[in-house]
């Protein structure tokens, strides 16, 4: 990792050259940050498309675990492809992903139940990240990135949140609970 010290706008900005080039000078909330999203590092940069009064704009709603209860939660870029997992309320959910570790780029499923205690466990951590309190979408001003999509059903209410190269941390704490706690370990 090299380090360098560069001036620009702001005194002493110091510069990351690493994979991706980070630049961040003045409010820390302007400045790209490193998330990790189970074992995904992501770049998240500073949002370009939403006011601060959007950024929080619905009602809290409390998800319950019933069989109208649905999640659908897609991690990836238009580069990679996307993983994705949909959970439905009797359990039965299924994660298709991108196997990027076989000589040939290919798609793979897989299928599996969850129990009645681990959809409830979905639904609080939904519940404890107040992800329902956020905007629509979050979207920032870079050519390339990583983006998550979360759709949550709950009876008669839906949440649909959308995140191009920014990650509220509502969406990061759900995201990483989904990647780590939910989605059956890749072999």
């Amino acid at each position: 990792m090299k380090t360098a010290l560069l001036s620009f706008d702001c005194p002493f900005a110091i510069v990351l050259w690493t994979t991706l080039l980070v630049v961040g000078c003045g409010d820390p909330a302007q400045q790209s940050q490193e998330v990790m999203v189970g074992s995904h590092l992501l770049i998240s940069h500073p949002v370009s498309q939403a006011s601060e009064a959007e950024l929080f704009k619905g009602e809290p709603v409390t998800i319950e675990p019933s069989e109208e209860f649905y999640l659908e939660y897609a991690l990836g870029s238009g580069d990679d492809g996307y993983d994705i997992l949909k959970v439905h309320g009797d359990g039965a959910s299924l994660y298709t992903y991108w196997d990027k570790g076989a000589e040939k780029l290919r798609q793979k499923k897989e299928e599996f139940t969850l129990d009645a205690d681990q959809v409830k466990a979905i639904c609080d951590k939904i519940n404890q990240s107040q992800i329902v309190t956020l905007g629509d979408e979050y979207l920032a001003d870079v050519p390339s990135g990583k983006q998550i999509a979360l759709t949550i059903v709950s009876g008669d209410y839906e949440k649909e949140v959308y995140c191009d190269s920014h990650f509220p941390p509502p969406v990061v704490e759900l995201a990483n609970y989904l990647e780590v706690s939910v989605i059956p370990k890749k072999e």
